[in-house]
């Protein structure tokens, strides 16, 4: 696998991080996309379940790999 960089943005679309995915990694992420344009914050956040605003270390959804 070939790596992609995904850009993290805040809400006012202010570049926060940069990380680097393995492609099967980024297409599954594109593929949850619910609407053009959708910034990759949003999709994370809905796939990882962690609401706007939370502090590291508040509990988020669980996941089994």
């Amino acid at each position: 696998n070939s790596a992609r960089y995904l850009s993290v943005y805040d809400e006012q679309g202010a570049t926060m991080k940069t990380i680097e995915v393995e492609d099967d990694v980024y297409r599954y992420i594109a593929a949850q996309t619910k609407e053009i344009g959708e910034p990759a914050t949003s999709i994370l956040r809905r796939l990882l379940g962690v609401a706007a605003g939370a502090q590291p270390g508040q509990a988020a959804k669980t996941i089994v790999a």
